[in-house]
């Protein structure tokens, strides 16, 4: 979702059709980086380099040779002048665009959906087309371009997404669901572990699925990039609702806001309490069935 705020700038200025080099700023607080930034810690910095190598594709295609850069190292500017003297280290480019700031999926005040202010204003609404666009960029860049439209014929790909999280809460492995969903007789069920698989991998999968199973957080991002027409199931704590550090008992529907304002897939929120019950598993098979129905006779699938 961070990809998508620099997709936003970068569609602002006009400059997606140039090859991005993606630079990143850093931010520095006394002898460490920001808190919670890549450069709080070394660790930090290695695991945001970890994830940043795998996750450029997504911006920069398959065939660019993405390097960690930021504004304090980098490696595309000669070294020293003839007297072996450092040059400057101020970038300049031709095309370049900086800040996200408000173009972030949550903006300035709002939060994941932790608290109950998150829910009292949208930031994300009338962005629907804009995600749509951003999903077809990224797809392209993977050479994936071609897993627009959910597939209207069954047999259906009915994916749940296990272990989507670290937090144990939220760790789901849908052994219910999976009991369930294996009555439909127009779908095939699956059971993936994102994590496992490849970013290509978990894109061209996420193309080419029907309905899509995932608690809601981190892990739940993969969903965004489901085919127009396809939906998506968001399981989420009725009671996990947080503010300055104390449960408040409400729910905590992360990314709600970004989520429900994506216009080219179906989204469903369903609360985790009802996972373990007869009415609960009753309800998610109708919910798919329901589902399944819109995909094979709409005719517009959104």
């Amino acid at each position: 979702d961070d990809f998508m705020s620099l997709y936003t700038l970068l569609d602002m200025f006009n400059l997606l059709e140039l090859e991005p080099l993606l630079m990143r700023y850093v931010l520095d607080d006394g002898q460490r980086g920001q808190w919670a930034s890549c450069d709080f810690r070394t660790d930090k910095q290695v695991a945001c380099g970890k994830i940043l190598r795998k996750f450029a594709p997504l911006m920069m295609g398959t065939t660019n040779g993405y390097q960690l850069t930021t504004n304090q190292a980098f490696d595309f500017r000669p070294h020293h002048h003839n007297n072996n003297v450092s040059r400057s280290d101020l970038v300049c480019a031709a095309h370049g665009a900086a800040g996200i700031g408000s173009l972030t999926d949550h903006g300035l005040i709002k939060s994941h959906g932790w608290e109950p202010g998150d829910y009292k204003i949208t930031h994300n609404h009338g962005r629907g087309g804009l995600m749509r666009r951003f999903r077809q960029h990224v797809m392209e860049n993977l050479g994936l371009g071609h897993l627009a439209v959910v597939p209207r014929q069954a047999p259906h790909r009915v994916v749940l997404s296990l272990q989507a999280s670290d937090i144990p809460a939220r760790r789901l492995k849908f052994v219910e669901e999976l009991i369930t969903l294996e009555k439909l007789d127009n779908a095939v069920v699956e059971t993936h572990v994102m994590k496992n698989l490849s970013l290509t991998e978990q894109l061209e999968l996420a193309g080419q699925t029907a309905v899509y199973l995932t608690p809601c957080g981190g892990g739940a991002v993969t969903g965004m990039f489901l085919p127009e027409g396809a939906s998506i199931i968001i399981y989420y704590q009725h009671n996990g609702g947080v503010q300055n550090n104390r449960g408040t008992g409400l729910p905590a529907m992360l990314d709600w806001d970004i989520f429900s304002a994506m216009t080219h897939i179906r989204v469903h929120w369903y609360p985790m309490a009802a996972r373990h019950d007869y009415v609960g598993q009753a309800g998610l098979l109708y919910l798919v069935k329901h589902e399944l129905f819109l995909i094979e006779n709409l005719p517009s699938v959104v």
